[in-house]
This record gives C-alpha cells, sequence and structure tokens, in this order.
C-alpha cells in the first residue's frame, strides 16, 4: 500500500502549548504503514522555537522549519509550496488561523491538494485577532474537513457555516501521565495554575481567588507555570495583596516538568475566559489531580461538576476560591474527585482512539 503524505502545519513560538502537544502526539502515533507524517512550523524569523523542535526531536519527529516576516510572506509561501510539490503531499493538515490561511492559499497553487484544519479554539482579545478570525472563517469554508476538538467548538463552526465538520475531543496518553509518589494531602496545601499567562486565561482571577483561599488556609501555597505578558501584573498585583512569599512562578515547563508539578498538586485550579478542550483539564484529571475550573467553551465535557472536580462561571472568584477550600478541607471528597477523574480520562479521551477517528477522516478526503 502507497503510503499518504500528510504535511501537518503549525504556526508556532517559544515553547508551543497544549496544541501543539496534541499536534506532536498524533504524528508520533499516525499509522506508519498508511500515511507519511511531516511537520512544519511556520515562524516569524526573529522567534526562537529551539524548544518545540527539541520536543518534536524527542518524540521521534524532525520538523521541517518555514520562517518568514509578515503576516502574509510570498518568500514563505513559495516553500511551501515547493514543499508540497518535492514531497508530493496529498493532505495538509492545518492547526492554527495562520496555518489555515496558509494551507488554503497552498491549496489554490497545488489544486489536487485536499485541506483539512483542527480547531483547538477561536480567541478574539485584539483587533488584530479578530482580523485573522474573521479570514480563517471565510477560508475554513473551503475545506474539505473541519476537526473540532468539542461540541461547543463545533456548534460555532456549523454557525459560522462550515459543512463538513467532524468533533475529535483532544486526549491524552494514560500510559505517560500516571501519578506516583504523592498519595497523601501536602501539610500545606498547593495549588496549581497551569498555561499561558495571558488575558484569556484569566490569570489576575487565579491571584484574586488564590488571596481569598489563602484566608481561610493560610499554609497554602500556589504554584504557577507558564509565560505570558500577564505575568508582570500578577507580580504586582500579589505584592499588593502581601502574599507573594506563598507564590511560586516556575516557567515554562516540558512534559517531564509538568508530570513533577501535577504529582505534587492537592488541586488544579483554572480561570479562563475561553477554552476548547484543554489539554490541562485532561492531564491533571489523569494525574488525579481534582479540578476547579470556570465552566466555558469545552471544560465541561471533561470536567463533570461534582464528580471530578467543580464548575462556576466566568470571574466568579468567589465560588472559584469556595470550591478549592472544598476539595482542600475534605479529604475524602478530593479522593473521590482524583479517583473519577482518572476513570473519565481513561474511559473517554483515548489517544489510540482518536487516532483512529483522524485516519478516517483523511481517507474520507481523498
Amino acid at each position: 500500500m502507497q503510503k499518504i503524505p500528510v504535511l501537518y502545519l503549525r504556526q508556532s513560538r517559544g515553547g508551543g502549548g497544549g496544541a501543539d502537544t496534541v499536534l506532536l502526539d498524533t504524528v508520533s502515533r499516525l499509522d506508519p504503514g498508511r500515511f507519511q507524517a511531516i511537520v512544519g512550523y511556520i515562524r516569524k524569523e526573529r522567534d526562537n522555537i529551539s524548544a518545540l523542535t527539541d520536543k518534536a526531536l524527542s518524540k521521534g519527529i524532525r520538523p521541517l522549519d518555514l520562517p518568514g516576516k509578515t503576516f502574509i510572506d510570498l518568500a514563505q509561501l513559495r516553500r511551501l509550496k515547493e514543499l508540497v510539490r518535492s514531497r508530493k503531499i496529498e493532505i495538509i493538515h492545518c492547526n492554527d488561523q495562520k496555518s489555515d490561511v496558509y494551507g488554503y492559499l497552498a491549496g489554490l497553487l497545488c489544486p489536487e491538494v485536499k485541506l483539512v484544519s483542527t480547531i483547538h479554539g477561536w480567541i478574539s482579545n485584539r483587533l488584530r485577532s479578530r482580523f485573522y478570525l474573521m479570514l480563517d472563517r471565510m477560508v475554513l469554508r473551503r475545506f474539505d474537513a473541519v476537526i473540532v476538538v468539542s461540541d461547543d467548538l463545533r456548534n460555532k463552526a456549523i454557525g459560522y457555516g462550515m459543512s463538513k465538520v467532524h468533533r475529535i475531543h483532544n486526549a491524552v496518553d494514560t500510559s505517560f501521565w500516571v501519578p506516583s509518589g504523592h498519595t497523601e494531602k501536602n501539610e500545606m496545601p498547593r495549588v496549581g495554575f497551569v498555561g499561558r499567562l495571558s488575558k484569556e486565561k484569566g490569570p489576575l482571577d487565579f491571584v484574586r481567588a488564590a488571596h481569598r483561599i489563602s484566608q481561610s488556609l493560610p499554609n497554602a501555597r500556589f504554584i504557577v507555570a507558564g509565560k505570558g505578558e500577564e505575568e508582570d501584573a500578577m507580580k504586582r498585583l500579589i505584592a499588593a495583596l502581601g502574599f507573594s512569599d506563598k507564590f511560586e512562578f516556575a516557567g515554562h515547563l516540558d512534559e517531564s516538568g509538568l508530570k513533577s508539578l501535577y504529582n505534587t498538586l492537592d488541586c488544579l485550579l483554572m480561570t479562563s475566559y475561553t477554552e476548547g478542550l484543554p489539554m490541562t483539564i485532561l492531564e491533571a484529571c489523569a494525574m488525579r489531580v481534582p479540578v476547579v475550573s470556570t465552566k466555558v467553551g469545552g471544560v465541561a465535557e471533561i470536567v463533570q461538576d461534582g464528580t471530578n472536580g467543580f464548575l462556576s462561571a466566568a470571574g466568579d472568584v468567589e465560588t472559584l476560591a469556595a470550591n478549592a477550600v472544598r476539595i482542600l478541607t475534605d479529604g475524602p471528597l478530593s479522593v473521590t474527585l482524583k479517583n473519577n477523574g482518572r476513570k473519565i480520562v481513561e474511559e473517554n479521551f483515548s489517544l489510540t482512539v482518536n487516532i483512529e477517528k483522524l485516519q478516517a477522516v483523511y481517507e474520507s478526503v481523498l
């Protein structure tokens, strides 16, 4: 059987995020007898993506570098066209708004290529991102398949006029995300934030919720894993509230670092205003960490309120804090949430099943 060459296209910078983890996990497990997977990273020339490249190499993937200068860089687009021609690419699988546009343009230049996109979420908190979002919705209507990671995104995609929509949840490797060592409650409860420190993630709400938690539990400690433009604002607010000694900023962590962190947490607190289907929550549940989160995007498709965590409205700092305190002070409840979280991920977010669904989408468009 002749292998089907698939080009995975992704705009990338820094060490990547949840969508990059999904992409690399997918590519590393694609059936090598049926598909030939090629990863291409679109980036600005000034951006250093060595951490992401190293992550890909650790999974046996040697990504191709496609640097450029502007949003639509003609030289970058020409290199993409040459790549598609030279590798005889049959499917371009895009993974973000910019790669959707580039994939669409490459499809115009190479009309025999089929176009697939995975939508991890649409964020429009700035004028530029709103423009990109509008452009993305226009080109995605012309794709051969659009994959979404949650029911919430599926409804939005259909509402935007996309007809060939498939829902495939994000998933994690439960053989890797296995807790070890930390089985007893910490003497000083540890509450974690994992994600980009950007406005849509609500990092300042995390600080405000942490302050309320510390008023009930003065010995609680708060660990922040991630980097972003809101880090300085977080630190200023923490200092103004007078509890800097209770915070630790761990920076961007690789998978091994995250696994070690989850292994020490008593609660994951997610304060986002928008999400797709967060890998952070899947990882935490697999690691038997109870979750307190805002009910946004596809979060409720993972967290069942009162079963493996608690949900509240975005911005409701009081309820977020109260739910965290409840978990941190009720040992039997915490154990139940931990066990249920692991079970839910094992039964509903299997990487093996998802790969089969994805491969079926590929074969359906050819």
